[in-house]
């Protein structure tokens, strides 16, 4: 979980790289640049302050004006997800989950809801409106 107070978006412009699953939470944009490339066990990049995990799902609320873009690379783990969440989300780059699942949801709040094992968590995105 990295969630970035900084009064700038986070920018990943080179490589990223884990075996686990890896959270960006800034309010004020995550960017993902031209020729980035992200392997990652499973990603959540948002704008959305994390709210809390329940039965019902992982709950993401706010009104973070930055945006979330991808333009680079990004691939997820076999099985695993790519979940994009914001006000604002723009997607001119590649995603892939290889029999997994990517999201992407705009909105002052989404919820994700993981079904399947914790090796094959799939999530399913909700917008609701505050």
């Amino acid at each position: 979980m990295n969630r970035i107070y900084d009064p700038n978006g986070s920018q990943i412009l080179g490589h990223l790289s884990a075996n686990g699953q890896v959270y960006l939470i800034n309010p004020n944009g995550v960017l993902f640049g031209r020729g980035a490339t992200v392997d990652v066990g499973g990603l959540v990049a948002s704008t959305l302050d994390l709210q809390g995990t329940d039965a019902k799902g992982t709950h993401f609320a706010g009104n973070g004006q930055g945006r979330v873009v991808n333009e680079g690379a990004i691939t997820a783990a076999p099985g695993a997800y790519v979940a994009l969440l914001g006000n604002k989300v723009t997607n001119t780059g590649t995603v892939s989950a290889q029999l997994g699942t990517v999201a992407m949801g705009a909105g002052s709040a989404v919820t994700l809801k993981f079904e399947g094992s914790t090796h094959r968590s799939q999530p399913l995105v909700e917008r609701h409106r505050l």
